[in-house]
């Protein structure tokens, strides 16, 4: 395209792409903008981190103001100002820039700052019968909304359980990134992963540390640091209390599950 110029974004300090407002798509990688003065210096700062296909337009009020960008991990490919094809190879990240004013890049995006959100699931169960070791407590657990947004990825943080009565124990959560339509996750039954769906384990948190509440009690799994993506388009995850000793419940809503994760 004429009138650009080829550019080399790295993953060891922030480059300078010219003064803002500037329109920027990512065409292949990641990377992460900033808008300032001067160079930013501490590379973990938040700022806009896109991925391959997002559009954003970055403004400022200071019309000193630069954009600067930092490759994320791999080489990417994107645009400042027009949309065309730029494409990374081997550590770093090529960059053509044209100035504003010629075909915009459609749409935006708002600024990528980490967002932690408690989701939380009651499910039915059973009364006053004990379940086996092994069963699910309550089926399927939907958790939805854990990510902001579409194609969001995130690291789950923790994992409890709030029983309104005395429980003390240890149950696991089993999490998946998609629903695990071919297995079964009934009721006071026992667990079964279909082959179809072992995929789509994001992984188990062990719930082991109740705390006696009076009558109620309340157990956690801290210190997960469990990333997750949930299917690709959306932001639900999906779960499944399973026993491992013989509780019985005083009332089929008893139980209380909740998640906390902070997205990406």
């Amino acid at each position: 395209m004429a009138g650009t110029t080829p550019f080399t974004l790295t993953a060891d300090a922030y480059q300078d792409l010219g003064p803002a407002p500037a329109q920027i798509q990512v065409f292949n990688g990641q990377a992460r903008f900033q808008v300032s003065d001067t160079q930013p210096m501490d590379l973990k700062a938040p700022g806009w981190a896109l991925s391959s296909g997002f559009p954003l337009k970055i403004e400022a009020n200071d019309a000193s103001s630069h954009v600067w960008g930092l490759a994320l991990g791999g080489p990417s490919g994107i645009a400042v100002g027009n949309v065309y094809s730029a494409g990374g190879s081997g550590g770093t990240t090529d960059v053509n820039i044209a100035k504003l004013g010629g075909a915009a890049v459609s749409g935006t995006l708002p600024v990528n700052t980490p967002v932690s959100k408690i989701v939380t699931q009651a499910p039915t169960v059973t009364a006053s019968a004990a379940y086996a070791s092994g069963n699910c407590i309550g089926g399927l657990l939907t958790f939805a909304g854990v990510v902001r947004g579409n194609n969001i990825t995130g690291i789950l943080q923790q994992a409890g359980v709030f029983c309104k009565s005395a429980q003390t124990g240890a149950v696991d959560l089993v999490l998946f990134s998609a629903n695990p339509t071919a297995s079964t996750l009934t009721d006071k039954t026992n667990l079964a992963i279909a082959a179809a769906d072992f995929d789509k384990v994001i992984g188990v948190a062990h719930i082991t540390d109740w705390t006696s509440l009076g009558t109620p009690s309340f157990a956690q799994a801290l210190g997960l640091a469990m990333p997750f993506a949930p299917a690709s388009g959306g932001t639900t995850i999906y779960g499944v209390l399973v026993a491992r000793s013989t509780p019985t419940f005083a009332s089929t809503s008893d139980v209380e599950v909740y998640v906390k994760a902070l997205d990406d």
